[in-house]
């Protein structure tokens, strides 16, 4: 479902890389309240993942954190 903040007109764009530029995000986060730039945000305990391996071209499958760290019996104590 098309939330109120979204511009879907965008996502019919000629280019991939137009469907959901860096600058709608922004927009998308603000509109949900979530501050992706602002390090505060994210208080004092905090983890970027990311992985060079990923294709953007191939689809992959998604996993919650909770549901990874479960596969991979990866447990963190705070």
């Amino acid at each position: 479902m098309v939330q109120p903040f979204e511009e879907p007109e965008a996502y019919l764009a000629k280019d991939i890389r137009d469907r959901l530029t860096p600058d709608m995000i922004v927009r998308y986060c603000d509109a949900l309240e979530i501050r992706p730039f602002d390090q505060s945000y994210y208080g004092s305990h905090s983890l970027l993942v990311t992985n060079a391996n990923i294709n953007p071209w191939v689809e992959v499958a998604t996993e919650t954190l909770s549901e990874a760290q479960a596969r991979l019996d990866i447990q963190i104590q705070w």
